[in-house]
């Protein structure tokens, strides 16, 4: 969406979703958990750094989804989308079960991962790092979540996301 104020309407119905980052105050104040974000941003998060303005200007795009998906391709086909300063990387639906002995544990150096459900359940498997301070060792984590839910992980915690139902 372009900066400032806008509607969407869906006359045939559907479903949308937007996504906006916490520069977005007025929105970000309205969220279920603004308190757990007041105050001072956290020291592992790099702060938001804006890519050049487009050079078509600031307008609505619409990505036909469908478009980007071969339809007997590999399980897990990511397509990633950039705006001025946030990236979506949107996987097809997945036709079977994650295979438990195959998942892929990764971690981001100093962004937070937001993984959005919009269908089914899932298990996030969350580990974080140790260093020499046991004081600050924490238990790994095994959230489950139903759709429609996201989930916003943050660095540089080890995770992984595993389709349950």
């Amino acid at each position: 969406m372009p900066p400032g104020a806008s509607a969407i309407h869906l006359p045939k119905g559907g479903r949308i979703v937007r996504i906006f980052t916490s520069r977005v105050t007025d929105l970000a104040a309205l969220a279920v958990n603004a308190r757990d974000h007041a105050g001072q941003p956290d020291s592992d998060v790099a702060p938001l750094s804006d890519w050049p303005s487009p050079p078509d200007g600031f307008r609505i795009r619409v990505h036909d989804l469908a478009r980007h998906l071969a339809v007997d391709g590999p399980r897990i086909q990511p397509r990633v989308f950039r705006c001025t300063n946030l990236m979506v990387n949107v996987f097809a639906p997945w036709h079977d079960r994650r295979y438990p002995a195959s998942l892929s544990p990764h971690w981001h150096e100093n962004f937070e991962q937001a993984s959005l459900g919009l269908q089914g359940h899932f298990l996030h498997h969350i580990g974080y790092p140790w260093g020499s301070d046991s004081t600050r060792w924490q238990a790994n984590e095994h959230i489950a979540c139903a759709s429609p839910s996201v989930a916003i992980i943050p660095p540089p915690a080890i995770h992984t996301t595993q389709d349950v139902g």
